[in-house]
């Protein structure tokens, strides 16, 4: 079976210096030119700049396929119907981070314009 990771964004710094990182399969090392990766849990792992470039892209760059954005239409869709039928507000926020988790964003910060 293929599968495709979900478009989770995380941290990389290209390194110039030979390194080495505690992973959860043990110590591993980089060189340079290799990435560290530090993962959506904190953990970190070195990433050969080869594969780096075959399997990330810059978060800025990324661009949703048009199933992902069919889905967070659908999952907008049931935001709207849930606001205009006066849904408790724990559901609605379920429905909406079920939208932002299909749109692939991430880090946003809720903020009163007002001020």
């Amino acid at each position: 079976m293929k599968v495709r990771k979900l478009p989770i964004i995380v941290d990389a710094e290209p390194m110039s210096l030979p390194f080495e990182v505690e992973t959860l399969e043990g110590t591993m090392r980089g060189k340079p030119g290799d990435w560290l990766i530090t993962g959506i849990e904190g953990e970190q792992y070195p990433c050969a700049s080869h594969i780096f470039q075959k399997t990330f892209t810059n978060a800025a760059d990324y661009f949703p396929t048009n199933e992902e954005y069919q889905t967070a239409i659908y999952e907008l869709t049931k935001v709207y119907k849930a606001l205009a039928k006066g849904t408790p507000t724990e559901d609605i926020l379920k429905a909406l981070g079920s939208y932002l988790r299909y749109a692939g964003v991430q880090g946003i910060k809720w903020t009163d314009d007002k001020q």
